[in-house]
Protein backbone atom coordinates (compact mmCIF):
# COMPACT_ATOMS: atom_id res chain seq x y z
CA UNK A 1 0.00 0.00 0.00
CA UNK A 2 3.03 2.56 -0.90
CA UNK A 3 1.90 3.69 -3.87
CA UNK A 4 -0.74 6.45 -4.84
CA UNK A 5 -3.54 4.64 -5.45
CA UNK A 6 -6.85 6.71 -7.09
CA UNK A 7 -9.67 3.66 -5.74
CA UNK A 8 -8.44 4.51 -2.45
CA UNK A 9 -7.58 8.27 -2.61
CA UNK A 10 -11.14 8.39 -3.97
CA UNK A 11 -12.80 6.09 -0.93
CA UNK A 12 -10.38 8.55 1.46
CA UNK A 13 -12.22 11.63 -0.18
CA UNK A 14 -15.75 10.34 0.38
CA UNK A 15 -14.78 9.24 3.92
CA UNK A 16 -13.35 12.72 4.48
CA UNK A 17 -16.57 14.16 2.93
CA UNK A 18 -19.22 12.76 5.28
CA UNK A 19 -16.75 13.36 8.05
CA UNK A 20 -16.78 17.05 6.88
CA UNK A 21 -20.44 17.61 5.64
CA UNK A 22 -21.58 19.99 8.93
CA UNK A 23 -18.35 21.95 8.17
CA UNK A 24 -18.84 22.67 4.72
CA UNK A 25 -22.65 23.41 5.51
CA UNK A 26 -22.22 25.72 8.25
CA UNK A 27 -19.30 27.83 6.32
CA UNK A 28 -21.55 28.26 3.13
CA UNK A 29 -24.48 29.09 4.90
CA UNK A 30 -22.60 31.04 6.98
CA UNK A 31 -20.94 33.34 4.39
CA UNK A 32 -24.18 33.37 2.46
CA UNK A 33 -26.52 34.61 4.79
CA UNK A 34 -23.55 37.20 6.50
CA UNK A 35 -22.66 38.73 3.00
CA UNK A 36 -26.36 39.06 1.92
CA UNK A 37 -27.59 40.71 5.79
CA UNK A 38 -24.49 42.85 5.68
CA UNK A 39 -24.95 43.58 2.12
CA UNK A 40 -28.25 44.87 2.63
CA UNK A 41 -27.66 46.87 5.63
CA UNK A 42 -24.48 48.77 4.78
CA UNK A 43 -25.66 49.73 1.31
CA UNK A 44 -28.95 50.53 2.19
CA UNK A 45 -27.42 53.02 5.09
CA UNK A 46 -24.47 54.15 2.74
CA UNK A 47 -26.17 54.34 -0.24
CA UNK A 48 -28.80 56.92 1.29
CA UNK A 49 -26.20 59.09 3.17
CA UNK A 50 -23.28 59.14 0.34
CA UNK A 51 -23.41 62.69 -1.29
CA UNK A 52 -23.28 63.53 -4.92
CA UNK A 53 -19.95 64.36 -5.63
CA UNK A 54 -19.98 60.20 -6.40
CA UNK A 55 -22.60 60.95 -9.13
CA UNK A 56 -19.84 63.66 -11.06
CA UNK A 57 -17.29 61.05 -11.32
CA UNK A 58 -19.95 58.92 -13.46
CA UNK A 59 -21.09 56.57 -10.26
CA UNK A 60 -24.27 56.95 -8.72
CA UNK A 61 -24.24 56.72 -4.63
CA UNK A 62 -26.11 53.13 -5.19
CA UNK A 63 -23.06 52.04 -7.39
CA UNK A 64 -20.37 53.41 -5.37
CA UNK A 65 -22.45 51.86 -2.04
CA UNK A 66 -22.57 48.69 -3.94
CA UNK A 67 -18.37 48.41 -4.91
CA UNK A 68 -17.48 49.80 -1.33
CA UNK A 69 -19.42 46.89 0.59
CA UNK A 70 -18.30 43.94 -1.86
CA UNK A 71 -14.39 45.17 -1.00
CA UNK A 72 -15.52 44.59 2.63
CA UNK A 73 -17.12 41.66 1.73
CA UNK A 74 -14.52 40.46 -0.54
CA UNK A 75 -11.87 40.95 2.24
CA UNK A 76 -14.11 39.05 4.63
CA UNK A 77 -14.19 35.89 2.38
CA UNK A 78 -10.10 35.88 1.92
CA UNK A 79 -9.74 35.76 5.26
CA UNK A 80 -12.42 32.80 6.33
CA UNK A 81 -10.53 31.48 3.51
CA UNK A 82 -7.00 31.52 5.03
CA UNK A 83 -8.96 30.35 8.32
CA UNK A 84 -9.58 27.42 6.60
CA UNK A 85 -6.41 26.98 5.07
CA UNK A 86 -4.69 27.14 8.54
CA UNK A 87 -7.57 24.74 9.86
CA UNK A 88 -6.67 22.08 7.21
CA UNK A 89 -6.31 19.23 9.87
CA UNK A 90 -8.30 20.80 12.81
CA UNK A 91 -10.89 17.66 12.56
CA UNK A 92 -7.88 15.60 13.93
CA UNK A 93 -8.31 17.85 17.67
CA UNK A 94 -10.81 15.23 18.31
CA UNK A 95 -9.46 12.37 19.56
CA UNK A 96 -12.06 9.75 17.63
CA UNK A 97 -11.83 11.43 14.30
CA UNK A 98 -7.70 11.82 14.55
CA UNK A 99 -7.63 8.14 15.22
CA UNK A 100 -10.28 7.51 12.75
CA UNK A 101 -8.48 9.44 10.15
CA UNK A 102 -4.71 7.93 10.82
CA UNK A 103 -5.82 4.60 10.93
CA UNK A 104 -7.92 4.86 7.53
CA UNK A 105 -6.65 2.15 4.85
CA UNK A 106 -4.78 4.36 2.60
CA UNK A 107 -1.05 5.68 2.26
CA UNK A 108 -0.18 9.25 3.92
CA UNK A 109 0.41 10.86 0.67
CA UNK A 110 -3.85 9.41 -0.07
CA UNK A 111 -4.85 11.54 3.19
CA UNK A 112 -3.10 14.54 3.04
CA UNK A 113 -4.05 15.06 -0.07
CA UNK A 114 -7.16 14.40 0.54
CA UNK A 115 -7.36 17.00 3.67
CA UNK A 116 -5.45 19.52 1.54
CA UNK A 117 -7.72 19.24 -1.52
CA UNK A 118 -10.63 20.27 1.02
CA UNK A 119 -8.83 23.28 3.17
CA UNK A 120 -7.74 24.63 -0.79
CA UNK A 121 -10.24 24.21 -3.04
CA UNK A 122 -13.01 22.85 -2.17
CA UNK A 123 -14.44 24.63 0.92
CA UNK A 124 -12.79 27.90 -0.23
CA UNK A 125 -14.68 27.19 -3.44
CA UNK A 126 -17.98 26.62 -1.46
CA UNK A 127 -17.19 30.53 0.67
CA UNK A 128 -16.76 31.91 -3.47
CA UNK A 129 -20.18 30.69 -4.34
CA UNK A 130 -22.13 31.04 -1.26
CA UNK A 131 -20.37 34.88 -1.75
CA UNK A 132 -21.93 35.12 -4.84
CA UNK A 133 -25.44 33.69 -3.94
CA UNK A 134 -25.14 36.30 -0.73
CA UNK A 135 -24.32 39.01 -3.27
CA UNK A 136 -27.28 37.67 -5.94
CA UNK A 137 -29.94 37.11 -2.64
CA UNK A 138 -29.38 40.81 -2.06
CA UNK A 139 -29.88 41.73 -5.78
CA UNK A 140 -33.12 39.92 -5.96
CA UNK A 141 -34.34 42.19 -2.95
CA UNK A 142 -33.33 45.28 -4.16
CA UNK A 143 -34.29 44.68 -7.71
CA UNK A 144 -37.74 43.84 -6.43
CA UNK A 145 -37.07 47.56 -4.25
CA UNK A 146 -37.19 48.83 -8.04
CA UNK A 147 -32.86 49.01 -7.56
CA UNK A 148 -30.57 48.37 -10.42
CA UNK A 149 -29.73 45.03 -11.06
CA UNK A 150 -25.93 45.54 -10.13
CA UNK A 151 -23.69 42.13 -9.12
CA UNK A 152 -20.96 42.93 -6.58
CA UNK A 153 -19.73 39.76 -7.23
CA UNK A 154 -17.94 41.17 -10.50
CA UNK A 155 -15.67 43.46 -8.70
CA UNK A 156 -13.63 40.90 -7.46
CA UNK A 157 -12.69 40.39 -11.32
CA UNK A 158 -13.12 44.17 -12.64
CA UNK A 159 -10.89 45.02 -8.93
CA UNK A 160 -8.13 42.90 -8.95
CA UNK A 161 -5.83 42.21 -11.27
CA UNK A 162 -7.62 39.18 -12.87
CA UNK A 163 -9.45 42.34 -14.84
CA UNK A 164 -6.85 44.72 -15.07
CA UNK A 165 -4.65 45.53 -18.16
CA UNK A 166 -1.39 44.98 -16.24
CA UNK A 167 1.19 42.47 -18.05
CA UNK A 168 1.55 38.57 -17.65
CA UNK A 169 4.27 38.87 -15.68
CA UNK A 170 2.33 40.95 -12.47
CA UNK A 171 -0.96 38.31 -13.20
CA UNK A 172 1.97 35.64 -12.23
CA UNK A 173 3.84 37.18 -9.89
CA UNK A 174 0.68 37.80 -7.56
CA UNK A 175 -0.84 33.95 -8.17
CA UNK A 176 2.73 32.88 -6.54
CA UNK A 177 2.28 34.98 -4.09
CA UNK A 178 -1.18 33.49 -3.53
CA UNK A 179 0.33 30.21 -3.53
CA UNK A 180 3.21 30.82 -1.19
CA UNK A 181 0.72 33.12 1.36
CA UNK A 182 -1.91 29.49 1.57
CA UNK A 183 0.99 27.27 1.57
CA UNK A 184 2.15 29.51 4.99
CA UNK A 185 -1.42 29.00 6.32
CA UNK A 186 -1.27 25.16 5.31
CA UNK A 187 2.20 24.56 6.56
CA UNK A 188 0.87 26.53 10.09
CA UNK A 189 -2.34 24.10 10.12
CA UNK A 190 -0.35 21.33 10.20
CA UNK A 191 2.43 22.21 12.56
CA UNK A 192 0.58 23.46 15.25
CA UNK A 193 -2.86 22.64 16.90
CA UNK A 194 -3.60 26.19 18.28
CA UNK A 195 -3.71 29.49 17.07
CA UNK A 196 -2.25 27.96 13.74
CA UNK A 197 -4.30 31.17 11.69
CA UNK A 198 -2.58 33.62 14.65
CA UNK A 199 0.84 32.45 14.17
CA UNK A 200 0.59 32.44 10.41
CA UNK A 201 -0.76 35.56 10.61
CA UNK A 202 1.83 36.60 12.60
CA UNK A 203 4.64 34.94 10.32
CA UNK A 204 3.70 36.94 7.26
CA UNK A 205 3.31 40.35 8.47
CA UNK A 206 6.29 40.12 9.84
CA UNK A 207 8.24 38.66 6.90
CA UNK A 208 6.19 41.39 4.74
CA UNK A 209 7.44 44.24 7.00
CA UNK A 210 11.14 43.10 7.34
CA UNK A 211 11.48 42.66 2.93
CA UNK A 212 9.78 45.97 2.54
CA UNK A 213 12.16 47.80 5.01
CA UNK A 214 15.04 45.95 3.70
CA UNK A 215 14.03 47.47 0.19
CA UNK A 216 13.97 50.72 1.81
CA UNK A 217 17.52 50.12 3.17
CA UNK A 218 19.54 48.41 0.07
CA UNK A 219 17.66 49.93 -2.41
CA UNK A 220 17.57 46.42 -4.21
CA UNK A 221 15.64 46.08 -6.72
CA UNK A 222 14.69 41.96 -6.05
CA UNK A 223 14.06 43.28 -2.34
CA UNK A 224 11.50 45.96 -4.25
CA UNK A 225 9.76 43.65 -6.23
CA UNK A 226 8.96 40.86 -3.59
CA UNK A 227 7.69 43.94 -1.38
CA UNK A 228 5.85 45.93 -3.84
CA UNK A 229 4.82 43.40 -6.85
CA UNK A 230 6.16 43.77 -10.23
CA UNK A 231 5.84 46.91 -11.91
CA UNK A 232 6.06 47.97 -15.38
CA UNK A 233 9.72 47.42 -16.88
CA UNK A 234 10.37 44.72 -14.11
CA UNK A 235 9.07 42.05 -16.19
CA UNK A 236 12.10 40.63 -17.96
CA UNK A 237 14.05 37.59 -16.81
CA UNK A 238 14.77 39.23 -13.36
CA UNK A 239 10.96 38.93 -12.63
CA UNK A 240 10.23 35.75 -13.79
CA UNK A 241 13.05 34.35 -11.77
CA UNK A 242 11.53 35.98 -8.60
CA UNK A 243 8.04 34.33 -9.75
CA UNK A 244 9.82 30.57 -10.13
CA UNK A 245 11.60 31.58 -6.47
CA UNK A 246 8.14 32.61 -4.68
CA UNK A 247 6.22 29.35 -6.46
CA UNK A 248 9.31 27.23 -5.41
CA UNK A 249 9.17 28.47 -2.12
CA UNK A 250 5.53 27.86 -2.25
CA UNK A 251 6.53 24.18 -3.05
CA UNK A 252 8.55 23.75 -0.40
CA UNK A 253 5.85 24.68 2.22
CA UNK A 254 3.33 22.20 0.84
CA UNK A 255 6.45 19.16 1.29
CA UNK A 256 7.51 20.07 4.19
CA UNK A 257 3.46 20.46 5.26
CA UNK A 258 3.54 16.60 4.22
CA UNK A 259 6.68 15.80 5.71
CA UNK A 260 5.45 16.43 8.88
CA UNK A 261 2.01 15.04 8.49
CA UNK A 262 4.02 11.65 8.35
CA UNK A 263 5.21 11.95 11.64
CA UNK A 264 1.87 12.57 13.23
CA UNK A 265 1.19 10.35 16.13
CA UNK A 266 -2.38 9.66 17.65
CA UNK A 267 -1.29 11.14 20.84
CA UNK A 268 0.16 14.94 20.23
CA UNK A 269 2.09 17.52 22.13
CA UNK A 270 -0.36 20.39 23.51
CA UNK A 271 0.72 22.73 20.53
CA UNK A 272 2.12 20.80 17.49
CA UNK A 273 0.75 17.31 16.00
CA UNK A 274 3.90 15.68 16.16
Amino acid sequence: MGKFNIKRFWLTFKWFFYENRGLIVKWSLGIMLGVTLLQMGLIGITSQSTTNVYGNMGTTPYQWSVLFVNSLCMAAAAIAIVVVNSNVFGMLKQKQKRIAFLTLPATNLERWTVAILFAVVIIPACILAAYALGDLLRNIVFYIQGREWLCGFRFFFTQSSLGRGVSIATKLFEFAVLAWVVSIYVLAGTWFTKAQFVIATFFHLALSTLVGYLSTIFKSEILSILAYGIRAGQDGLLGYGIIAFVFALAIFNFWLSYRIFTRFQLITSKWTNV
